[in-house]
């Protein structure tokens, strides 16, 4: 099962666990200006950095409707998240038919529980697994990762409007940045972003991914931070699933203890 099918079938995808890129680079970080320009601009159109700096914990909550040829599951959905840590932590958990499906990323020891058991995945699992619903805080700890290039592609037209094109990713070696690599794209106007793509693996095999995208609208400032409460995602080029954010909550607590999944079934 791929982990797009497996984490868009309870809440989208999403995030990065940088214990997978704890070793050295293998090159340096590269920059351009153009880039960190345009990176530094989409920051600022969803908030001052100060106050998205600030975010060490959020919980967005909402419902997914799948398209109708898609396998993702519908429900309702409760995301967490903790930036507290220059690591990452994301729990998904996914109303389904009266079962909770849950996805953690366990500390670097990813899981997803079923309703009945836990389920073990492997660490490249919670390495893509980026919380793009959140693309402030993405860009930002982006922006700040001296281990993260960051390159102007150009200018293009995205979903009918005018965008700017950046890709970033982290060079620790060929799987690492494959699966780091992100394209974003900027509404040229508003500076917000638009999209997102990147790239989902295979849950047993980190070198057999598919291309999947992320797509935002409908953005509300919410607690001075804009966020998109509309978020479609796709996969292979087509289109699998609309969430629609209800609620987010920023810095309100989260346990450090909701990443984890125990064996046997236990949350």
């Amino acid at each position: 099962m791929r982990v797009a099918r497996l984490i868009l079938s309870f809440l989208l995808l999403f995030f990065f666990s940088p214990r997978l890129n704890s070793q050295q680079p293998i090159t340096a970080a590269q920059r351009d200006t153009q880039a960190v320009t345009a990176v530094q601009t989409a920051i600022t159109a969803q908030g001052s950095q100060s106050a998205i700096g600030a975010i060490a914990n959020a919980v967005v909550q909402g419902t997914i409707v799948p398209t109708q040829s898609s396998t993702v599951n519908g429900g309702n959905f409760k995301w967490e998240s903790d930036f507290s840590e220059s690591t990452y932590e994301f729990r998904s958990e996914m109303q389904i038919g009266g079962t909770t499906r849950v996805f953690a990323t366990g500390h670097g020891n990813p899981a997803f529980y079923n309703g009945k058991t836990v389920r073990r995945l492997f660490s490249h699992v919670a390495y893509a697994s980026v919380p793009f619903h959140l693309p402030a805080v993405v860009l930002f700890r982006e922006l700040n990762d001296p281990n993260r290039s960051l390159q102007f592609v150009g200018t293009t037209t995205i979903n009918g409007t005018r965008g700017v094109h950046i890709r970033t990713y982290v060079a620790t070696g060929p799987i690492e940045t494959e699966l780091s690599v992100h394209h974003w794209y900027f509404d040229s106007s508003t500076g917000l972003p638009v999209r997102v793509e990147y790239r989902t693996p295979n849950t047993l095999d980190m070198r057999d991914n598919i291309p999947a995208a992320v797509d935002f609208s409908n953005y509300k400032v919410i607690d001075g931070i804009a966020v998109p409460l509309t978020i479609t995602a796709s996969e292979d080029g087509k289109v699998v699933s609309t969430a629609t954010v209800l609620i987010v909550t920023f810095n309100s607590g989260v346990s450090p203890t909701d990443f984890d999944l125990k064996t046997g079934g236990a949350l």
